[in-house]
């Protein structure tokens, strides 16, 4: 009614939650769960028609959080080996685990473009430091860490990225942070309890 019409049923036997939108080369990319898996996949719609792109042949990819940046998209999902919260890259006709996948847990899909990479909240291999600030770098498939914010083995915390000018701020046990990709120029800006 009203000009809203029914684009393609993707899951006809039951609720396809398609959500996850966003446009890349001309072409509507989103997440849902299909007739044929049994969790959430990558769909696309060029519009004319909705296909489901397998990252994975024998699983579902469980991808969520996309963000287009340098000619990819990039979200957090399952691996090849079904581990989840893993730093997926998609080109729009290939996808899967970024390079040198396997050290990153992604927590909560906190992500950002910055500086030709991607600054993340998450795990690495490294038992010493817990969930922190992390570059990861798209040419080299680095992940390193920038600053180990909450001393130690546990985590900031932290979430809600935003550019403003060169800079990220974000949100980190529950204050206001500023990072330029540098150890040194990730700083506190203002403790919110202090701030009344």
């Amino acid at each position: 009614a009203n000009g809203a019409e029914l684009v393609e049923e993707v899951n006809a036997e039951g609720n396809a939650s398609a959500s996850n939108f966003v446009v890349f080369n001309n072409t509507l990319y989103f997440t849902a769960n299909g007739d044929n898996r049994t969790g959430i996949d990558l769909f696309s719609f060029d519009g004319a028609s909705v296909d489901l792109i397998e990252l994975y042949p024998d699983q579902f990819s469980g991808l969520f959080n996309p963000l287009v940046a340098y000619d990819n998209i990039y979200y957090v999902g399952f691996d090849s080996n079904f581990t989840p919260n893993r730093l997926i890259s998609f080109n729009g006709t290939a996808g899967g685990e970024v390079l040198g996948s396997g050290v990153e847990s992604v927590i909560g899909g906190n992500f950002i473009d910055f500086d030709g990479g991607l600054l993340l909240y998450m795990e690495s291999d490294n038992i010493d430091v817990g969930a922190e600030l992390y570059f990861y770098n798209i040419d080299s498939g680095e992940f390193s860490l920038i600053k180990d914010i909450d001393q130690g083995t546990g985590g900031s915390s932290i979430s809600q990225f935003t550019k403003l000018n060169n800079e990220i701020y974000f949100e980190a046990e529950s204050d206001l942070w500023k990072t330029d990709g540098t150890e040194n120029g990730t700083v506190i800006v203002q403790t919110v309890i202090d701030a009344g």
